[in-house]
C-alpha cells in the first residue's frame, strides 16, 4: 500500500482525475484499517472495509492473497488481476490511459476468458 501512496504522490497531477487507487481491506475490525491508514499516512489511496458482512468483493474478485490488485481500463473492464509484483502497475495505467492493451501474466481477453490476452498491440508491463 506505500506504493501505491508513492505513486499517486508522484503521478497523481499526471493522471488527474483519471485514476483512482482503492484498497480493499480484509482486516476483521473498521478500527483496526482506520487507526493502520491514519498511523501509515495512506490518505491518497481510497480505503474500504469488506469484512463488514455485507461486502462480497473479495469473494467476487478472486482475492486470494494479500496484496491483490485489479486494473480496470478506460472502459470499465477488468484488464488486470493479481500479484502486483508481476507487473509494472505504474506503466500499465500509462498504457490503459493511452488506450493500449494489456497482455503478460494475470491479464485475460475481454468476456473473461481465462488465457493470457495475446491481442495484437497488446503491451507486457511486467519488463519495462
Amino acid at each position: 500500500m506505500a506504493h501505491n501512496q508513492e505513486m499517486l504522490e508522484k503521478r497523481g497531477g499526471d493522471w488527474g482525475d483519471k485514476v483512482r487507487l482503492i484498497g480493499l481491506s480484509i482486516d476483521s475490525d473498521r478500527d483496526t484499517v482506520k487507526n493502520h491508514v491514519e498511523a501509515k499516512k495512506w490518505k491518497s489511496v481510497e480505503h474500504y472495509w469488506v469484512r463488514n458482512g455485507d461486502c462480497t468483493a473479495d469473494n467476487e474478485y478472486g482475492v486470494q492473497g494479500v496484496p491483490h490488485v485489479l486494473l480496470v481500463d478506460t472502459e470499465g473492464t477488468i484488464v488486470f488481476m493479481g500479484h502486483p509484483a508481476s507487473q509494472n502497475i505504474e506503466l500499465c495505467i500509462d498504457k490503459l490511459l493511452k488506450g493500449d492493451k494489456l497482455s503478460g501474466e494475470g491479464t485475460t481477453k475481454a468476456g473473461g476468458d481465462d488465457e493470457e490476452a495475446a491481442e495484437e498491440g497488446s503491451q507486457d508491463c511486467s519488463d519495462e
